[in-house]
């Protein structure tokens, strides 16, 4: 029996000595999901102090949204927007500053970006504010003209001042159809934008999604038609695993995928930009949005 009840008191002090590291590690983490409505408690400034959080978005009529950000139950910052919805985030964006933001992604109809900043609380009611969303509030700032981001969701955050998002049909092409891909923003010069690269990363459902040939094309070694190349007969499938646009607009036009072919092989297929003179390229292509 003494042996019973020891066993059972260490196991007892195993649980309190693991639960409150689990607890700290859920409260250090570096992005939390604010809900509206409820009250938190955090340090946004490094004073040692947790300040009260709470969020809103007040939406009147079709889709006029005020954003309302509470600081220690006042009224700390408000925004009308054309959105639908918002969602709320708490984001270390540079763990080597003191301060953590609170991150705003306002939608609109059809999903679309109503707004994207965030807000830098810096005690004694004073703040700064990080634009992401253009003027307009529908695209978000990017450094290259490939890119068109309307539709996005938020993913994860570095705690370097940078972010990534899955953006959703950023490019048109309508031979590959519609995509998902994961693109990294920055924080420069106090303005959130999405950074160009020699390629981007598939994600989700276009990750996972099986590509089916319609007829014949050249597997290319690199993203260039230059050469020759490995031809995949019709039938032909496939993953996508990059994606990397052939031309400057943001409009439907050319553009390179990496794939790998259900038969190992991996390189880059080409698909043109769209003419009404050509029927396609694959047996399914993905439509959505």
């Amino acid at each position: 029996m003494k042996k019973k009840m020891s066993f059972l008191l260490a196991l007892c002090l195993m649980c309190a000595l693991f639960a409150p590291l689990q607890a700290a590690q859920a409260a250090n983490s570096k992005v939390v999901h604010l809900k509206e409505n409820k009250t938190y408690r955090y340090d946004l400034n490094g004073d040692k102090k947790k300040e009260s959080v709470k969020v809103v978005c007040k939406v009147s009529g079709y889709s006029d949204a005020e954003i309302q950000l509470y600081i220690n139950g006042k009224k700390f910052y408000s925004r009308k927007r054309n959105a639908l919805d918002a969602k709320f985030y708490l984001a270390d964006l540079n763990t080597k500053d003191k301060y953590k933001e609170l991150l705003v992604h306002a939608i609109s109809d059809s999903g679309t970006t109503g707004d994207f900043f965030a807000v830098r609380y810096k005690g004694n009611n004073k703040k700064s504010i990080i634009e992401g969303a253009a003027k307009n509030g529908r695209s978000l700032k990017s450094s290259t003209r490939q890119l068109g981001i309307y539709r996005f969701t938020f993913l994860s955050n570095t705690g370097q001042n940078k972010l990534f998002i899955s953006a959703d049909n950023p490019y048109s092409n309508s031979y590959f159809g519609c995509y998902y891909i994961k693109v990294p923003i920055a924080l420069k010069n106090g303005k959130l934008i999405a950074q160009k690269l020699p390629s981007y990363k598939t994600f989700g459902y276009t990750k996972k999604f099986t590509y089916e040939l319609k007829r014949g094309m050249t597997l290319y070694e690199k993203p260039s038609t230059a050469g020759s190349g490995a031809y995949c007969y019709s039938g032909s499938k496939f993953k996508a695993l990059e994606l990397k646009p052939a031309s400057t607009g943001q409009d439907d036009g050319a553009l390179y995928v990496k794939v790998k072919m259900f038969s190992g092989k991996t390189g880059w297929l080409y698909f043109p930009a769209y003419s009404s003179y050509n029927s396609g390229y694959l047996k399914e292509v993905p439509a959505w949005g």
